[in-house]
């Protein structure tokens, strides 16, 4: 399956494999996670944040915070650069997306311990695309800089 668009042409899927690291000190957790793509992008992507626990009651936790995302150019040439053939045929200028910075935001979460190892989660988040993503013609004149989402989880925990 390809993401598809008439105008513009085709981005092949991609995978992006890679690990990541966090630290928590009482209510505060801050982490970092780097993934290589491969298939669609070959590009590294590395995001980063630091959240804040709030917990409502025994089984009921809040966490918000800022969240930072920074990618290699071919990450931000792929989603976001147009180039010469796709500019003749879209009407957008020709453009090369090589910058790192991709986006910043905040995210909350909101989580319920049904039992000791199961969790139900709901999450949402907004980010502001920048950088040389942010002056794509891509988002300039045919998206919006800011982005939302938001989702439901829920987990089951082997460690307790």
């Amino acid at each position: 399956m390809r993401w598809r668009c008439r105008i513009l042409g085709n981005i092949d899927p991609a995978g992006e494999a890679g690990a990541f690291v966090k630290y928590s000190v009482a209510k505060l957790s801050m982490g970092a996670e780097l993934r290589q793509g491969f298939g669609g992008h070959e590009a590294v992507i590395g995001e980063f944040w630091l959240n804040r626990r709030f917990d409502l009651t025994e089984k009921l936790d809040f966490n918000i915070g800022p969240k930072l995302t920074l990618a290699s150019g071919d990450f931000t040439e792929t989603y976001f650069g147009i180039d010469a053939s796709q500019a003749a045929r879209s009407g957008y200028r020709r453009y090369d997306a090589d910058g790192v910075f991709v986006s910043y935001g905040l995210n909350a979460a909101l989580g319920y311990k049904l039992t000791r190892q199961v969790r139900l989660g709901a999450f949402a988040g907004i980010e502001q695309i920048g950088g040389d993503a942010a002056d794509s013609p891509i988002v300039d004149q045919a998206g919006s800089a800011t982005q939302a989402r938001f989702g439901l989880t829920l987990s089951y925990s082997w460690i307790w």
